[in-house]
């Protein structure tokens, strides 16, 4: 392996020292040297002769070695005796306070000017969290020791101990808004504290969050959000006041381990312990607005800035990015590694562009950064700027496809990713439901890497294709509100094809008022008509769980078993303007009519479009396939189609 530092040209290496980690190093001499492991330089050291030289030291490594554009280091608080494992602003944006972990077991108040201001003592073991409330006069902690304390930080006096559950460690702290109430999250899932008198609350403990990792108010106070969960994962949003769950946002078996709500109440972040963060926009619960392949580790911490126009993630993998939220695109990377573990944490000022970071090998030391905006980098892809989302009212709707939906010319083309969010039920789910069937039926079953379709034909193989399919319709849900972006599809489509099993269309046709015909096995192809409202179930319908397509087998055989329903449906794509909304083109039968169709024509005889958030890489596969790609989110973009249908037929 070569090794090449700053300025080694005309450079001799004099020596070289291999240390045992966690062992002291001590730099003799007054040279740069640096320190290397496995070819990455971890840190510079340099003789300094006085605390100006050392902050001109540090803020010079910051700007011009270890950070990217735009971050700028302004102040390094180190080092602390301990880990440090749990950090955050005053809501004023006046102090900075964390917590440390292992022996020290104290949190550390430090002015925004850099000076020293109060050590808090009490808990017995680790510190997991920490949050200010509103006017910054107490502080709530939890941590390992299974309790709560609540401070006053001009003294240091301790308010209030919670006792928890001998078993139930203490994840997360939050405080209401308004300070009358105190969030804790443990193991038994959310606890609730009137802040009053301290009496105990409500315990929200629904399904799929215990343990309770994370918990976080709305800016508004309306929505206490919880998540966490081993084997199965969720999200669950309550009425800020009350026992009843308003929202259940079902993502996977991965358990989540970091939350944050932007500051404009508009977004709520989450991030798992596989290194994936999830957004949703609270305008629509229903519709996942992105999914980040954030990190190689788990995510520790997010945090969004003061004006809601970033997000950051920290992760065990030692990076800090940064996101912008207009697209989701990462616009810097900064190393940060750390041995903070789980809950190694960052934390952005309330007021401005500042951002806190744990850094250190260590995991003992804060780094303070200043960003500037201006020389952030343009976010590229493959050396290509990133297509940017417009807001809804400036998304581009081609006019091309207006006029298609007026002369009943275009036909919707359906995936998962258009109601899954909505549904609340995922395929990961569904095969939890059935693993555990099939393991009741045979103890040394191990799902392991099946797929969906492959645990499917064994659970039919044990039980039988009718209980296979029972089951899943079963775990379909049916009396769900009508989605915002369902409901426009249906207005102004006069004909739509899926893949779901679900109900969400047929729901939305019947709410427009419109007599529709449901297509949802071959021997109904012949029924499809350009003529009426028709919805066209490729894969089967969840009320009909005999029409269901789900096993390995039904999906080998389906170009016979269907040959008629994919000689329709190709028609209808070959006559008309198709719309895909909720692909990938992941789906193998899909990729096989669409190419079949693309392979008769030199192009689409119409025109064809992919509405989504695709990457440089899916954005040109479906370009070569001769499709259009409109970045933008179905969520956002069909209720902007219907408007500028509904505009027209005015005119």
């Amino acid at each position: 392996m070569d090794w090449e530092g700053e300025n080694t040209q005309n450079v001799k290496l004099v020596c070289m020292l291999i240390v045992p980690e966690n062992e002291r190093l001590e730099l003799l001499g007054t040279q740069l040297g640096q320190v290397f492991n496995n070819g990455a330089v971890l840190d510079r050291l340099h003789q300094c002769n006085s605390e100006a030289d050392f902050r001109n030291f540090f803020r010079r490594i910051g700007t011009d070695l270890d950070a990217p554009r735009g971050f700028i280091l302004e102040r390094l608080i180190g080092k602390q005796p301990d880990v440090v494992r749990a950090l955050a602003w005053a809501s004023q944006g006046n102090a900075l306070a964390f917590a440390t972990a292992h022996r020290d077991h104290a949190i550390r108040v430090w002015k925004d000017d850099g000076d020293f201001s109060r050590e808090l003592r009490g808990h017995q073991a680790t510190i997991l969290h920490l949050a200010w409330s509103r006017n910054d006069e107490q502080m709530a902690t939890g941590g390992e020791d299974m309790t709560a304390r609540v401070w006053q930080v001009a003294d240091g006096a301790t308010v209030r101990i919670i006792e928890s559950d001998p078993s139930a460690v203490v994840h997360g702290v939050a405080w209401s808004p308004d300070g009358r109430m105190l969030a804790l999250a443990g193991h038994l899932g959310v606890h609730l504290r009137d802040t009053p008198n301290w009496q105990q609350g409500k315990t929200l403990a629904g399904p799929n969050i215990m343990p309770a990792f994370c918990v976080g108010w709305s800016p508004d106070g309306e929505l206490l959000a919880a998540a966490g969960g081993r084997g199965y994962a969720a999200v669950q949003l309550w009425e800020g006041r009350s026992p009843k769950m308003v929202h259940r946002l079902e993502q996977g078996q991965e358990p989540i381990v970091a939350m944050a709500w932007s500051p404009d109440n508009r977004f709520l972040a989450i991030g798992d312990v596989e290194g994936t963060v999830y957004v949703w926009n609270r305008s629509n619960w229903g519709a996942l607005t992105t999914t980040i392949r954030a990190h190689r580790g788990q995510v520790t911490s997010l945090s969004f800035s003061h004006d809601s126009a970033y997000l950051a993630s920290k992760s065990d993998d030692g990076t800090v990015k940064l996101w912008e939220t207009r697209d989701w695109s990462e616009v810097a990377q900064l190393l940060d590694p750390t041995t903070g573990g789980l809950w190694a944490p960052l934390s952005f000022h309330p007021k401005q562009l500042r951002l806190a970071t744990l850094g250190g090998l260590s995991g003992n030391s804060i780094r303070i950064w200043r960003i500037d905006r201006t020389e952030l980098p343009v976010p590229t892809v493959c050396g290509r700027p990133v297509p940017v989302q417009p807001p809804a009212e400036q998304i581009d709707v081609p006019r091309r496809l207006v006029k298609a939906v007026l002369g009943e010319e275009a036909v919707l083309f359906a995936g998962a990713g258009m109601s899954a969010a909505w549904l609340g039920v995922t395929t990961t789910y569904i095969m939890r439901q059935l693993a555990e069937e099939i393991a009741d039926e045979c103890s040394d079953y191990d799902a392991g890497d099946r797929t969906f379709e492959v645990m499917a034909e064994e659970y039919a193989a044990l039980f039988g294709f009718d209980m296979l399919a029972n089951k899943i319709s079963d775990l379909i849900p049916r009396d769900l509100d009508i989605s915002p972006h369902h409901n426009a599809a249906a207005a102004v489509f006069k004909t739509t094809i899926t893949t779901n099993w679900d109900l969400l269309f047929e729901n939305a046709y019947a709410e427009a008022g419109k007599e529709y015909r449901v297509v949802s096995c071959d021997d109904e192809a012949n029924a499809i008509r350009h003529d009426r409202e028709m919805v066209i179930k490729m894969h089967g319908s969840a009320d009909r769980p005999t029409t269901l397509v789900a096993t390995s087998h039904q999906y080998e055989l389906y170009h016979k078993t269907h040959a008629k329903l994919l000689e329709r449906v190709a028609e209808l794509l070959r006559d008309k303007v198709v719309v895909f909304a909720g692909y990938g083109l992941r789906d193998e039968h899909i990729r096989r009519l669409v190419s079949s169709v693309h392979e008769n024509q030199a192009a689409w005889s119409k025109a064809a479009y992919a509405i989504g958030l695709f990457d440089e890489v899916r954005t040109r596969v479906l370009v070569h396939r001769g499709i259009t790609v409109i970045n933008c989110d179905v969520a956002a973009f069909f209720p902007e189609l219907a408007q500028r249908v509904a505009a027209d037929r005015r005119t």
